[in-house]
């Protein structure tokens, strides 16, 4: 959190914790560990082609 924080000071601590749950409620990034141990992991996803 204090990562984030430093890379984009203008928007306050509770605003960047409300979007990182929603990127975990959609599935597109996870939470491991509790408390200041806590490190947040984003997904991302490779496009596959499909032969027609």
């Amino acid at each position: 959190m204090a990562e984030l924080q430093s890379s984009y000071p203008a928007i306050a601590r509770r605003t960047l914790q409300r979007h990182i749950a929603k990127l975990i409620d959609a599935g597109q990034s996870k939470a491991v560990g509790e408390g200041r141990a806590r490190r947040y992991f984003v997904f991302t996803l490779n496009p596959i082609a499909v032969a027609t």
